[in-house]
């Protein structure tokens, strides 16, 4: 039988014991502890998506913060421009090696520009308007010759995203030339958006018209580019 001492030293040890255990047990869904979320990663970009609108929207606001800066603060003026350059110069990255060189001949053109707005040379923003229009369609082109080879593999929703981009950019780009009032033209950039937006929603009578859209975009594309050929330096 136990002596009393025995029973005694039981009795305190235990509650001890428990004690103990209890703070070194790590926190669980049991105690009621929150666990943080797991972080996910951001999902990449899906091979052949079109991140165009991304591109749109910020090269945009760095070529309209140049006008808006052109006249009052040259330097920043020529910062944004250079920031575009830098944009412009990374898409081009995506594309074919034909487009790729196009696109790094467009990002140096303004980076010359920049420099020459840093030298006061450029005033006003109209001198800036013919460039932003080759900088629209470099990009204009480059997005169309991706919906070509997307349409070649029957890709639909990838060739209507780069159709929309091709005709956002080539109709900004006929503004900044000076052509918003060309109706042949921009029937093209409407026609090229709506059957782009039919790709993307799979609707079955866009494949018979794309090819004769695909065309009749490469034809005002080649058209503008002749208007808008750089002069030999």
């Amino acid at each position: 039988m136990p002596s009393r001492w025995t029973r005694w030293s039981v009795l305190v040890t235990t509650p001890l014991l428990v004690v103990a255990c209890n703070r070194e047990r790590p926190p669980s869904a049991d105690t009621g502890a929150a666990t943080p979320p797991a972080q996910t990663p951001p999902a990449a970009p899906a091979p052949g998506a079109a991140p165009e609108d991304a591109t749109m929207r910020t090269l945009d606001t760095h070529l309209q913060s140049a006008r808006a800066a052109l006249g009052r603060d040259a330097n920043a003026a020529a910062g944004e421009l250079r920031q575009a350059a830098a944009s412009v110069r990374a898409e081009g990255e995506r594309g074919s090696a034909e487009s790729r060189e196009e696109m790094r001949r467009t990002a140096d053109d303004l980076e010359a520009l920049a420099k020459r707005v840093e030298q006061g040379a450029v005033r006003s923003e109209n001198d800036l308007d013919r460039e932003y229009a080759r900088v629209h369609h470099a990009l204009a082109v480059q997005s169309h010759q991706e919906a070509v080879q997307a349409w070649a593999r029957r890709e639909s929703a990838s060739a209507g995203e780069h159709l929309r981009a091709a005709s956002a950019h080539l109709e900004q780009a006929l503004r900044n030339a000076g052509r918003e009032t060309d109706q042949g033209a921009m029937q093209a950039v409407r026609d090229a958006r709506q059957l782009g937006d039919s790709l993307v929603a799979h609707t079955r009578e866009a494949g018979g018209a794309a090819d004769r859209r695909l065309t009749e975009l490469k034809n005002e594309l080649d058209r503008l580019g002749h208007e808008l050929v750089r002069p030999r330096r």
